[in-house]
């Protein structure tokens, strides 16, 4: 009998111990995730040979290389809210002010 209970016992631990550590990592944020969102308006666009910068209403500037895959994207959302007025919905790295100077987008579309 005492073998029985011994077994159940260390499957009941086993099981918990994973249970509860697929939990733990459920629970923990993921930080590649983390991004700060910046509305903006767009006031010049300019690309070159190697990238993509926009600079903002806030006195900021957004860019993208043009090794970025999102960089044609990005180009015709910030020409098509220039020309129609409308401002951006911008993502750049976690911890970057709105206000940043030349700083990576890591996102955009028109608000």
């Amino acid at each position: 009998m005492k073998c029985k209970l011994h077994n159940f016992a260390s499957k009941l631990k086993k099981s918990w111990l994973g249970a509860s550590f697929g939990l733990l990592l459920a629970a923990t944020p993921n930080f590649s995730w983390a991004y700060v969102e910046c509305t903006l308006a767009p006031t010049q666009i300019y690309v070159d040979d190697s990238v993509l910068w926009i600079n903002f209403n806030n006195g900021g500037a957004g860019v993208a290389p043009l090794s970025d895959p999102a960089m044609k994207y990005y180009y015709a959302s910030a020409l098509t809210a220039f020309a129609a007025g409308k401002s951006l919905a911008v993502r750049y790295p976690d911890g970057t002010p709105c206000t940043a100077f030349n700083v990576q987008m890591i996102g955009l579309w028109i608000k």
